[in-house]
Formats: C-alpha cells, sequence, structure tokens
C-alpha cells in the first residue's frame, strides 16, 4: 500500500485581527493567534470572542525543565520541604530555627564531675541549648570550675554560661515567696534583742556621737527642766549629795524630762561598792591614815623614818631604843 503524506494547515491571524472580525470557528477547526502563541478550537456556532482558549502558549524546553522540578504544595510546612510565608510576605516565627529567635532548648543533665555527656565547643548551631547539673564537679567550661547541683549550663553561640542557681536563698524565718516578716517570726537571742517602741522613743533624744552626762554633786533632785538642752539623755545619773538620793533619766524630752529615783541611798551604793573584793576603794578608816602622811614623804631613807619618830621593819629595838 503506497504511503501518502499531508499537511494539515491551521488557521492564522494576530489576537487582534481575530477579536476585530469575531468569526465562528468550523466544529473541530484549528485557529492560532500568532502574535500570542494561544489556540482556540471552534465548536461551529461560538463566536471567537466567546470562545475559550484550549491552549494558552507552548513551552519552550526550560520552561519544561522548570515545570518538571518545581516544589509540590504537598512538601510545604513539612521536614525538608518548604516553609510558608505569612501575610506581610514573610517567613512565620515558627518556621525560624532556635539559633535565630534565641529560644532555649533543653538538651538534658550534665554530671559535671565526669563531663558526661561531653560538652561541646559553643557554636551558632547550639545557640539556646542548655544543659542541668545532675552532679557536682570542676569540669573547665570557657573558665568556669564552680558546678554545683541544679546549675544551668547555657550556649550563647559563642560561649557557655553558668546560671548559678545553688546561691538564692530559698526561704526566710521558714517562709517561702514574697515574704513579709513581722515580730512574731523573729526571736531574741541573749545578744540580740528586739526594742519596743517606747524603748526607741527613750534611745531617740541621745546623740548616738556624744556621751552620757551625768551630775554626781549635786545638792537637789533634778527637774524637768534637767533636759537634753542641759546634756542629760536617756540613762545619765543623777546624785543628790544633799539628800543621798540617786536619780536614772529615763526621758529627757526639752522641759519635760523624767528621773526616776533610785531605792539605793548614795551612803547604801558606797557601803555596797566597798564591800566587793579587789575594788581597791578607801574606806574611811584609811582615808584618815593616808590623812596623816606628809605630802611626798621619803619612807625609805631610815634618816627621815626616825626623825619622824618611827622606826623601819628591819630595825632592832634595844631596851625601848631603836
Amino acid at each position: 500500500m503506497a504511503t501518502k503524506s499531508a499537511t494539515i494547515l491551521i488557521r492564522r491571524d494576530t489576537a487582534a485581527n481575530f477579536t476585530s472580525a469575531d468569526p465562528i470557528l468550523l466544529l473541530g477547526e484549528w485557529a492560532l493567534e500568532t502574535n500570542t502563541e494561544k489556540i482556540k478550537i471552534g465548536d461551529g456556532s461560538t463566536a471567537w470572542t466567546s470562545l475559550g482558549y484550549k491552549i494558552e502558549a507552548v513551552l519552550t524546553s526550560s520552561e519544561k525543565t522548570s515545570i518538571g522540578t518545581a516544589e509540590q504544595s504537598a512538601n510545604k510546612n513539612e521536614a525538608n520541604g518548604y516553609c510558608p510565608l505569612d501575610a506581610g510576605k514573610k517567613v512565620p516565627l515558627a518556621n525560624l530555627p532556635n539559633s535565630i529567635v534565641g529560644q532555649l532548648e533543653y538538651r538534658g543533665v550534665w554530671n559535671a564531675d565526669t563531663n558526661i555527656p561531653t560538652m561541646p565547643v559553643a557554636a551558632s548551631g547550639n545557640t539556646g541549648n542548655y544543659y542541668i547539673v545532675s552532679v557536682a564537679g570542676d569540669t573547665d567550661v570557657n573558665g568556669i570550675t564552680d558546678w554545683e547541683i541544679g546549675d544551668w549550663l547555657v550556649s550563647n553561640g559563642a560561649t557557655w554560661d553558668k546560671i548559678d542557681n545553688t546561691d538564692k536563698v530559698s526561704s526566710v524565718a521558714g517562709k517561702t515567696g514574697p515574704v513579709t516578716l513581722d515580730l512574731d517570726d523573729i526571736s531574741e537571742t541573749n545578744d540580740k534583742k528586739i526594742m519596743t517602741s517606747s524603748e526607741r522613743t527613750k534611745l531617740s533624744g541621745i546623740d548616738p556621737l556624744a556621751s552620757v552626762k551625768s551630775k554626781l554633786n549635786a545638792t537637789a533632785a533634778p527637774t524637768i527642766n534637767n533636759d537634753i538642752t542641759e546634756g542629760y539623755g536617756v540613762g545619765s545619773v543623777w546624785i543628790d549629795l544633799t539628800n543621798d538620793d540617786v536619780y536614772i533619766c529615763v526621758d529627757n524630752t526639752d522641759g519635760a524630762a523624767v528621773w526616776t529615783e533610785n531605792s539605793l541611798s548614795a551612803a547604801e551604793i558606797k557601803t555596797m561598792y566597798e564591800s566587793n573584793d579587789d575594788t581597791n576603794a578607801y574606806d574611811d578608816d584609811a582615808v584618815s591614815k593616808l590623812g596623816g602622811i606628809e605630802a611626798l614623804a621619803d619612807v625609805t631613807d631610815a634618816t627621815n623614818v626616825a626623825a619622824a619618830g618611827a622606826i623601819m621593819e628591819n630595825d632592832t629595838i634595844d631596851g625601848g631604843n631603836a
């Protein structure tokens, strides 16, 4: 059988000419817009301007290659796929790596004694990674060797930093959280006492840098005017020699000083003082004896002693004469 060949010609014109003429293509007739390379196929009844395109364009080989390697929508937001864009055409934070957003990522516990797991060199790839010390130790990490249980080891991308969680105060007077203390929460000791409001009031009039003034040779009792203006303070002592009375200042307010009378007289205080051992106090007999000694007398020279009619301890008495 002889082989026959034929040439099929497609109707051709520009898009503008087809639109202007608005022809009705025969059923199955092809027409090509030469300037757009778009093709329409007639149905025998629909005018050109109402007839849809069957082939939008002829693809080049590079375009075909690009279509073949295009990413599939099923891979969007999937591992090893691609991330979407938000309404502002930006990558959402959820799709950014921790090394960029600075998010902390717990990596587990770390034995600071044996360095297990071995701590890697801090780098951008482990920024935000952190470990919690489970065993205390002195492993050197970026010059830090003091590791206690509970401390954190955090990478900032260049070095490992320590968050010290072992030096924090766990409680105050048995309380935790935001603590507010009152007097009931504090216990007194032998050398630490809680001062009352009245005691603070009494002490408020005392100059902390000044000595408390006392009057030890008064001839009358103190009055309300023997106050702070005269230098007296709480604790000042006032001795009335005329009436043998002793007073203690308990309030030195200007014009309203308060002195309390001590139950002991001056003579009683003197007696009590002299009754103590090793006070080196002179009683009345000792004072009388000392009054008979000449001032600056030399009692170590035998001549002076003999001239005074006295005898020395080492003198020999013979017939009443030394």
